[in-house]
C-alpha cells in the first residue's frame, strides 16, 4: 500500500487511518494472545514435571501411611490441575476465536482500502498509466528472463 501511495498519491483517509490503528490493535492483541498460550503450555508442563518427581520420591517413602496419604494428596492434585488445563484450554480456544475474528474484519478493512486505492487509478493521469504499462513490460521481461533461467535449471 505505501509503494502505491508513493506512485499514486491515493490518500485512504478514515478508512486508512481506521485500518491502521485497528491492525496496530490486532497485532498487539496477537502478540499478547501468544504469551498467554505459552503460559497455558506452561500450566500443562511444570506440574507434569513436579509430578513426576513426586512419584519417585513418593514410591521411596518406607512409611506405608505417609506414602498412601502421599498418592492420595497427589492423585488429588492431578486432577485439580487437570480441571485447570481444561479451563484453561478453553479460555485459550475462545481467545484465539476472538483474535481470529479480529483478524478478519482487520483484512476485510485492508481489502476494502486496497480496493478503493484500485479504484482511484480511475482518475490518475495518463503519466501514470504510462508508468504502470513501462512498469507492467519490464516486469514481464524479467519473468520470461527467469522462465529461461528456469529451463537451463531443467535441461540440466
Amino acid at each position: 500500500m505505501e509503494a502505491f501511495q508513493e506512485l499514486t498519491g491515493f490518500q485512504g483517509g478514515n478508512l486508512e487511518a481506521v485500518f491502521k490503528r485497528l491492525n496496530g490493535e490486532h497485532e498487539e492483541a496477537a502478540g499478547r494472545a501468544n504469551k498467554v498460550s505459552e503460559r497455558i503450555d506452561s500450566i500443562e508442563k511444570v506440574p507434569a514435571d513436579l509430578f513426576s518427581e513426586s512419584e519417585t520420591e513418593i514410591a521411596a517413602v518406607s512409611d506405608r501411611e505417609l506414602r498412601r496419604q502421599s498418592w492420595q494428596m497427589l492423585a488429588s492434585a492431578k486432577k485439580q490441575q487437570a480441571a485447570l488445563v481444561r479451563k484453561t484450554l478453553a479460555v485459550e480456544a475462545r481467545m484465539k476465536l476472538v483474535i481470529r475474528t479480529f483478524h478478519d474484519k482487520v483484512i476485510f478493512l485492508k481489502h476494502n482500502l486496497n480496493a478503493r486505492a484500485i479504484a482511484s487509478l480511475r482518475t490518475t493521469s495518463v503519466d501514470l498509466d504510462q508508468e504502470v504499462a513501462d512498469l507492467v513490460t519490464e516486469i514481464e521481461a524479467s519473468v520470461r528472463e527467469a522462465d529461461a533461467f528456469i529451463a537451463t535449471l531443467q535441461a540440466e
